[in-house]
C-alpha cells in the first residue's frame, strides 16, 4: 500500500492525483452524465466523426455555402460545394420560316445552335418548338423533323418526330401544329456542342414548312404564330439521368 492516496488518510475526497491514468472506465460513467461542458473546447464549425479506425476525429470547417457530403464507407464526410441541380439554360428563339420538299433528311436551314456545357459529366436536355406544318397537293401528307448532336449526315441522331395530315379528301391545303420535340445526350465534353435540327418531306406531295408563317388559302388569310426556340438545360447528374430507349 505504500504511496496509496500519497499518504492520506480519509477517503472523503479523491483528487486527480490519486487516480490512475486508466482507472475511470466507460462502465464507470453513467449514461447522460457527460454534457456540452465537460466536452473538450474544439474549433467553431467543426464536427465530431469517426475515422476508418474508429477513433473520433474532427471533420474540418467548410467554405460558406458548402454542405457536410458522405465519402462511403471507411471515410471520414467532409464538406463540400453542393452540386448545382441545373447548371446552365440557354434559349436561342426567332428562327425564319423555311421550306422543303426533300424526301430525303437533310438539315433545317438556320437551326444549328452550339452550346457549350461546363462539365464532362452533364446531362442535356434539348428541346424544340415551332409551327411544324406543309402544303398539301393531295389529301394527306407527313413531315418528319429530328434533333442531331451535329450535322445530320455525320452526327449522332437523338430523337425524331413526324407531323401528319389527312384532311379528308380536301388537297391543295396547308397544315399546321404548335409542335414540340425534345431529346437527351451526355456529349462527355466541355468543348462547344453543335446542335441541329434536320428534317424531310415525308412525300413528293407535301412541301414541309418550318415556323409557319401567314398564308392565303382558298381567299382565306391564316395569321402569322411563330415564336419557335430551342432551349437547351444543362443538368448534373445527380438531379437527372439519362433516360433508356427502346424500340
Amino acid at each position: 500500500m505504500s504511496g496509496f492516496l500519497s499518504g492520506r488518510t480519509s477517503l472523503t475526497t479523491v483528487q486527480t492525483a490519486d487516480l490512475a491514468d486508466d482507472a475511470v472506465t466507460e462502465a464507470k460513467v453513467a449514461t447522460d452524465a457527460i454534457g456540452l461542458t465537460e466536452l473538450k473546447a474544439g474549433t467553431d464549425g467543426e464536427l465530431i466523426t469517426w475515422d476508418a479506425s474508429g477513433d473520433p476525429a474532427a471533420v474540418a470547417v467548410g467554405t460558406a455555402t458548402h454542405v457536410l457530403t458522405s465519402n462511403g464507407t471507411g471515410v471520414a464526410p467532409t464538406f463540400q460545394a453542393a452540386a448545382a441541380a441545373v447548371r446552365q439554360v440557354k434559349v436561342f428563339t426567332d428562327f425564319a420560316e423555311i421550306t422543303t420538299t426533300s424526301q430525303t433528311f437533310v438539315d433545317a436551314t438556320g437551326r444549328s445552335v452550339s452550346f457549350t456545357p461546363t462539365a464532362t459529366d452533364s446531362i442535356l436536355r434539348i428541346s424544340y418548338s415551332d409551327q411544324f406544318g406543309g402544303e398539301l397537293s393531295t389529301s394527306s401528307g407527313t413531315v418528319l423533323i429530328g434533333i442531331s448532336r451535329g450535322a445530320y449526315a455525320s452526327g449522332v441522331l437523338l430523337s425524331q418526330f413526324n407531323a401528319t395530315r389527312n384532311t379528308s379528301g380536301n388537297s391543295n391545303l396547308h397544315f399546321r401544329y404548335a409542335g414540340y420535340i425534345e431529346a437527351w445526350d451526355a456529349p462527355a465534353t466541355t468543348s462547344a456542342t453543335t446542335y441541329n435540327i434536320y428534317w424531310k418531306s415525308g412525300d413528293v406531295s407535301t412541301t414541309g414548312r418550318l415556323a409557319e408563317g401567314a398564308f392565303t388559302r382558298t381567299g382565306t388569310t391564316s395569321a402569322n404564330n411563330k415564336g419557335n426556340h430551342i432551349t437547351i438545360i444543362e443538368y448534373s447528374p445527380d438531379v437527372a439521368t439519362m433516360p433508356t430507349y427502346t424500340d
